[in-house]
């Protein structure tokens, strides 16, 4: 692990919002992983998009991702942009524009409140839609009425909204505003851009493609539980003849099969429809278009 942060050192964003303290001594990252609970092909993948803003995952990379691992990097993520990178960018801002005049000021600040308002605005979304959908997804499963795509168009691509912020501070601010503040809080814009670039990958190209393979897995096996509870054909069979009144022992000479397995051909259709009566389950193949109401008259 500790050569992996000596490769890439912004891996340490990874630790810090995947929980994972340091002081791992010669642990390796499997390890290290372990005494997190974390699993590790997952922060595998995180660390590789930090190392490579140009890589994507294959879909073998993504067989082996745990997506509540993910949802617990985005969360932290979200809460460092809003609660450090953020207030960060208001004093350091607000600092170097202490010698320019109150107009310009004020001009600035409204500037950074409506990025803000957008950041806000963006995480805030992801938190209390994107992200519980995938949580309810994971405990629950879902039906086909939700999707993760149904989400796509109404995501920002909010790294894009610090580039006016950083021309400002390159091009924009007055000669009053000194080099070295300006210089120091560039570097941070440019690191901040950079790992929201990496926030949207992981979104985009790991997060998005790990819930469409469960959506797809849920799917079969929302249309598997709805096929069993499905009346078979001969499950049918014998519900026309419990609605003709026709009792077990004649239902089992009709169709050539024991009373045991009418018995349990009944508990099934029981199961199924939730229905016990003999009326109940003459009105319910009634509704079901099994039986002719003529054949009652």
């Amino acid at each position: 692990m500790s050569s992996l942060v000596d490769e890439v050192p912004s891996v340490l964003n990874v630790l810090s919002r995947m929980g994972v303290s340091l002081g791992f001594g010669e642990a390796d990252i499997a390890q290290v992983c372990a005494r997190s609970g974390l699993n590790a092909d997952t922060f595998v993948l995180i660390c590789r998009v930090y190392s490579d803003p140009a890589f994507s995952p294959s879909c073998s990379d993504l067989e082996g991702v745990e997506v509540r691992d993910v949802v617990k990097y985005l969360r932290a993520s979200h809460s460092y942009y809003l609660d450090v990178a953020f207030e960060r960018l208001s004093s350091e801002i607000r600092a170097l524009m202490a010698p320019c005049g109150e107009a310009l000021r004020k001009v600035v600040q409204r500037f950074l409140q409506g990025y803000e308002d957008e950041l806000r605005k963006h995480f805030q979304f992801e938190e209390n839609e994107v992200l519980p959908y995938v949580e309810k997804l994971l405990h629950e499963g879902v039906g086909d009425d939700v999707r993760i795509d149904d989400f796509e168009d109404m995501q920002d691509d909010v790294e894009e909204k610090i580039d006016d912020l950083k021309n400002l501070v390159m091009k924009s601010l007055p000669a009053e505003c000194e080099a070295e503040p300006r210089s120091r809080l560039l570097v941070f814009i440019y690191s901040l851009q950079a790992d929201l670039a990496r926030h949207s990958t992981i979104e985009d190209c790991i997060l998005v493609p790990a819930v469409r393979r469960i959506e797809g897995q849920s799917s079969a096996s929302v249309r598997r539980r709805r096929e069993s509870q499905e009346l078979s054909e001969r499950e049918k069979e014998i519900l026309v003849s419990v609605a003709k009144g026709m009792i077990n022992k004649e239902i089992a000479d009709q169709y050539g099969i024991s009373v045991y397995t009418v018995i349990s051909h009944r508990k099934n259709i029981t199961r199924k429809t939730g229905i016990k009566s003999v009326p109940g389950l003459t009105v319910y193949a009634l509704l079901n278009g099994l039986v002719d109401v003529k054949s009652f008259e």
